[in-house]
């Protein structure tokens, strides 16, 4: 993490970054960021804070039981949000996998009875939702707006303030 000019922090995540205005959570060694490219509404990402950590074996036991730890508040915060009772949690650990940034995350995808054909559809669709063309290497398909992503993060910050005994 490092602040930006504003004082804005900017969170590591691979070969890019992530504004503090889409960070819903944080904790020690990890934060909880919105989805650029969301497979279902209020997917999240759980992502280790530390630079360098490309795949799960690469973080400390604590870091793992922070990360993990993070990812099941952030399980019970988009589930209360969009009223549901079941989640997908995922991780693409390695290229062969379908992950696309280099810096391990937890997916958690927040479900609804029969919102894919078929259930196991969820996982074509996130190994699919954030693959570049193989002719121009950029990501194909719809991208959401800095300000949707923000304004995203701010309704789950606002929620957990208003809810702060249940996380």
């Amino acid at each position: 993490m490092s602040p930006k000019g504003n004082n804005e922090v900017i969170y590591p995540f691979g070969h890019t970054t992530i504004p503090s205005s889409q960070i819903v959570m944080t904790s020690r060694l990890s934060y909880v960021a919105v989805n650029i490219k969301p497979v279902v509404p209020y997917h999240l990402l759980v992502i280790p804070k530390r630079q360098g950590t490309s795949r799960l074996y690469d973080l400390t036991c604590d870091e793992t039981a922070d990360l993990f730890n993070l990812a099941k508040k952030a399980q019970r915060l988009v589930e209360q949000v969009r009223g549901v009772k079941s989640s997908t949690i995922a991780i693409q650990d390695g290229e062969d996998a379908g992950q696309t940034v280099k810096h391990v995350h937890v997916h958690v995808l927040p479900r609804e009875k029969d919102d894919f054909a078929e259930n196991d559809d969820i996982y074509s669709e996130l190994a699919k939702h954030d693959q570049p063309n193989a002719e121009t290497r950029r990501i194909i398909g719809y991208h959401r707006s800095l300000e949707d992503m923000e304004k995203e993060a701010e309704i789950l910050r606002q929620y957990m303030q208003e809810n702060e005994d249940k996380f």
